[in-house]
């Protein structure tokens, strides 16, 4: 069974100055494509405001994509919890905790596993991708596949790889890209707002998915 992570530190100065309501309202913005931040450059360091800014946003994110997802009745997810995975470095820190503390989804607790290896996470619902794998995402993607897990990150190119979802700053914004075709091979529906608010990612087999 896997163990709960320790949870490290928060992106400097993220949780002081901004809730939970309030992070879930900007999510909402940046769905909707109506919020705005300074420019991240990908040099900033971690602890920057900025940098801070981007992934307050990005946590909600994480948490209301569950909102506009239908996983399949015979997804490998653990029965008693909805599982948040983070696989490699955290870039969320404790925020994750604070934003779901207390909520369900379905009618489950939200819990939070964070590890870098790929089996332990594979009770996840949503699994978020760090950057720091990078080198293995097709890998993280096929080994997934086949257990109803939405697979998330935010790196460039995240999408066009075989990720889901892909979380990205373009010109100050926070943005979402969808794989539509890897989540409907992996038995998940998207929710139709999401699709018309998000950008699609075109696959070479992007004749699968209709739309």
């Amino acid at each position: 069974m896997a163990l709960l992570a320790p949870r490290p530190s928060a992106p400097r100065g993220a949780s002081r100055w901004i809730g939970r309501p309030a992070l879930c309202a900007l999510a909402g913005l940046a769905i909707s494509g109506q919020l705005h931040l300074e420019p991240v450059e990908a040099s900033s360091a971690a602890g920057t405001g900025e940098r801070s800014a981007e992934y307050a946003v990005k946590v909600a994110l994480l948490f209301k994509l569950a909102l506009f997802i239908e996983w399949p009745a015979s997804d490998d997810g653990d029965p008693d919890a909805f599982v948040i995975g983070v696989l490699g470095e955290d870039p969320f820190g404790p925020l994750l905790e604070e934003v779901v503390a207390g909520e369900a989804i379905g009618g489950l607790p939200v819990r939070i596993l964070r590890g870098k290896d790929l089996e332990p996470l594979l009770a996840s619902r949503i699994l978020f991708i760090s950057r720091s794998e990078s080198q293995r995402v097709e890998e993280v993607v096929a080994g997934s596949r086949d257990h109803g897990i939405l697979t998330v990150g935010d790196a460039r190119g995240f999408c066009e790889r075989g990720g889901m979802v892909n979380l990205l700053v373009d010109s100050g914004r926070v943005g979402v890209e969808l794989n539509r075709f890897e989540a409907d091979r992996a038995g998940l529906q998207i929710n139709s707002k999401l699709i018309q608010l998000a950008r699609d990612v075109p696959t070479r087999d992007r004749g699968a998915v209709g739309g």
